[in-house]
């Protein structure tokens, strides 16, 4: 309940990455289960503008409705800049980027938010998103390979969606 209610704070807070930091700290000195809490920041955002826009769906062309006309967004050129709703939503992940054992549910996070853009044709967005990840965002463990610490694969969703993230 204590993480639940925090995140419904802290989704409102649009300061610098720094001033939001601050207030995990004082998240983790009272107890607050941190992890929890920016996982909800982080739905509680994305959620406010989940709803996918299928305005680009027409109604089934065949008459057993198995195929759709599909009309292909306005690809927005990377050079233009974001939205509000867009740079709100890209900023909800830095929220996982407190510490690194968030970057798993992050990395989920980032192609799903990135798959979303790109069906708006929103390449601008998803440019800005990649570009907002720190540098050692990309874990070892991720990589499929028994070359790091543990000497075991990584997990398979994790694997998964690394791979989906590589391809786009």
């Amino acid at each position: 309940m204590q993480s639940r209610v925090y995140a419904e704070f802290l989704a409102g807070i649009n300061d610098k990455y720094a001033v939001r930091a601050g207030f995990l700290r004082q998240a983790e000195g009272l107890g607050i289960d941190v992890e929890a809490t920016v996982k909800e920041v982080v739905d509680l955002v994305l959620l406010k503008y989940s709803p996918l826009d299928t305005s680009h769906l027409t109604a089934p062309s065949d008459a057993d409705g198995t195929r759709f006309n599909v009309t292909v967004p306005e690809i927005t050129l990377a050079s233009v800049p974001v939205s509000v709703q867009e740079e709100e939503q890209i900023r909800s992940i830095e929220w996982l980027m407190y510490s690194q054992d968030f970057y798993g549910y992050a990395l989920e996070k980032v192609t799903d938010l990135a798959r979303r853009f790109l069906l708006k044709g929103r390449l601008n967005a998803a440019t800005k998103l990649f570009n907002s990840l720190p540098p050692d965002f990309v874990q070892p463990t991720w990589l499929p390979s028994q070359d790091h610490d543990s000497g075991q694969p990584p997990s398979t969703r994790t694997s998964k969606v690394f791979e989906e993230y590589i391809k786009m």
